[in-house]
């Protein structure tokens, strides 16, 4: 799991662009846009759709993905307000965010 690259410019005509390349498996995937204007909330919508396209890939689980980046890397919302939130056990949201964690760590060793 690596992110090779993320740039963001803007062109002399004050246009924007942003460029993200990233690698799953033995593949490099690439998001480019090229905007008149591109927001802040465009920017983010883009770098978030990465981080989740690696996480998942690397988890295999779309629970553990969506609650691992809810609490540990989007917000660090407490386990228990998501689980609320996800009208989940706190134990399950434990769990799943736990084997998130393992198979990360795991990857990352």
């Amino acid at each position: 799991m690596s992110i090779r690259t993320c740039r963001f410019g803007y062109g002399a005509d004050g246009k924007c662009v942003i460029n993200l390349e990233f690698k799953i498996e033995d593949g490099w995937r690439a998001i480019n846009d090229y905007q008149e204007e591109l927001t802040a909330l465009d920017i983010g919508r883009q770098i978030a759709a990465v981080e989740l396209a690696v996480l998942a890939n690397e988890l295999q689980s779309p629970a553990e993905t969506l609650d691992y980046w809810m609490t540990q890397t989007l917000y660090s919302t407490r386990q228990s307000s998501w689980a609320d939130d996800r009208k989940a056990s706190p134990q399950t949201v434990s769990d799943r965010v736990r084997s998130a964690k393992e198979k990360l760590d795991f990857e990352e060793a």
